[in-house]
C-alpha cells in the first residue's frame, strides 16, 4: 500500500486541510459523543492514521482521554510528532492498522478519514484487528467521507465526482487554492482506487455488519439533504 505522502504533500495538507468543509464539525460531534459515552472517566483511545494530528489535537482537549496516535507514513508521522510534541495525553506509534499487534486494549478506536484508505481486500483483516484492540464494550468511531450508493463503476465514479467537486467548490469560495489542488488529486486517486477507497453508507454498513460490528449511532454532518458527504458512525463489536 502506497504511503499517503506519495501523492498528498505533507506541508500543504497540514496547513490547509484543517479547513476542509464539515471536518471541524465532525470532530466536535465525536468529542460530544465521547463525553456522553464516558463522562469524565479516564479512558484510552487508539487513533488510526492520525495524519498530521489536527483531529488528534481536538480530541486531546478532552483531558480524561489518553490517546495513542498511530500513523504509517514516515513523513506524516514526523509532522504528527512535531505538531503535538508536549501534549501530555498523546503518545505516538508508527504502524499500519491492519498489522498492529498490542497487548493492551482500548476503550475507543478512532478513525478520522482513515477507514477509506484501507483497501477493500484488506477490510476484513483490518476490522478483525480493530475488534482485538477494543476492550469489552469498547467503541469503534468512524468519521469519513461517503459517496452515494452505486451499482456499477460508472455510478461509483459519478458519486466520487459529486463529493469531491463539492469540496473543491467550497474551497474555491474560501480562496483555499491548496485544498483545491489536493482534492483534485484525491479524486483522481479515488477513481483509480489507488490509496483512496471511498464507498456508500449502504456498503459501509454492510461491511461493518458482516465483520461483526453493530451501529449504535449514525450522524450525517453535511451537506444537508444528501446521501453523501461527511458522516460519523459510533459502532461496537457484537
Amino acid at each position: 500500500m502506497a504511503d499517503y505522502s506519495e501523492y498528498s504533500d505533507v506541508e500543504l495538507y497540514h496547513k490547509f486541510h484543517k479547513s476542509h468543509v464539515f471536518k471541524p464539525e465532525a470532530a466536535e460531534y465525536v468529542k460530544r459523543s465521547i463525553r456522553k459515552l464516558f463522562g469524565k472517566k479516564k479512558i484510552t483511545a487508539l487513533e488510526i492514521g492520525a495524519g498530521t494530528g489536527h483531529h488528534t489535537k481536538r480530541i486531546s482537549e478532552l483531558k480524561n482521554v489518553c490517546i495513542l496516535a498511530t500513523e504509517p507514513d514516515p513523513k506524516y508521522f514526523a509532522k504528527l510528532t512535531e505538531y503535538l510534541k508536549g501534549r501530555k495525553n498523546v503518545k505516538f506509534l508508527k504502524g499500519r492498522a491492519e498489522s498492529l499487534v498490542m497487548k493492551r486494549k482500548f476503550d475507543i478506536v478512532l478513525s478520522f478519514d482513515s477507514h477509506h484508505h484501507i483497501p477493500f481486500k484488506n477490510r476484513k483483516k483490518y476490522l478483525s484487528n480493530i475488534r482485538k484492540l477494543l476492550k469489552t464494550g469498547g467503541k469503534y468511531i468512524i468519521e469519513d467521507e461517503i459517496i452515494s450508493d452505486y451499482k456499477n463503476n460508472s455510478q461509483r465514479i459519478n458519486g466520487l465526482k459529486k463529493l469531491h467537486n463539492f469540496v473543491i467548490a467550497d474551497s474555491e469560495r474560501k480562496g483555499n487554492k491548496a485544498l483545491v489542488y489536493l482534492e483534485r488529486i484525491y479524486l483522481k486517486k479515488a477513481i483509480a482506487q489507488q490509496g483512496e477507497y471511498k464507498t456508500s453508507c449502504k456498503k459501509l454498513e454492510k461491511e461493518l455488519s458482516e465483520n461483526g460490528f453493530k451501529i449504535d449511532k449514525k450522524k450525517h454532518i453535511g451537506p444537508a439533504g444528501k446521501d453523501w458527504g461527511v458522516f460519523v458512525y459510533v459502532t461496537e463489536p457484537i
